[in-house]
């Protein structure tokens, strides 16, 4: 439902489990993944490695409970271009998912973690990075 919330973002497929994540990637070939670290079949880790591996182009977002630092540092290993915490505001995960279908040479910066979240703001001052495309993405 988040996503929904802005019109750029075009949902284009969800996967149950690791594996289908993977195939879907590598057949769809979406603008960003949203992968969540605990999944049935493959993890998010292992199923991120083998995104960036199958499905070039595609940038993984990591949407995770987890709080663990091993995770995060695992999954900018495995080559996720973000990491978000569930139960975050919805502009910190729609700031991911813009943030990482920057330029190639931006991608090469380091990963970013999510920063605590602001005391919220009203909807007209939050922004999000211009884009004259819709993101193809899916969870």
């Amino acid at each position: 439902m988040t996503l929904q919330l802005d019109e750029r973002l075009e949902v284009v497929a969800r996967a149950r489990d690791g594996r289908e994540a993977i195939d879907l990637a590598s057949s769809l070939r979406p603008d960003v993944v949203l992968m969540d670290l605990h999944m049935p079949v493959l993890n998010g880790i292992e199923a991120t490695r083998e995104v960036k591996r199958t499905a070039h182009g595609s940038s993984v977002v990591i949407v995770t409970s987890s709080t663990s630092t091993d995770d995060e540092r695992q999954a900018r290993e495995a080559g996720a271009s973000a990491y978000v915490r569930k139960g975050g505001f919805a502009a910190e995960l729609f700031d991911a998912i813009f943030s990482a279908t920057e330029s190639p040479a931006d991608r090469g910066a380091p990963l970013r973690a999510a920063p605590p979240a602001p005391p919220p703001e009203p909807r007209s001052q939050r922004l999000l990075p211009a884009t004259n495309r819709v993101l193809r993405a899916f969870l």
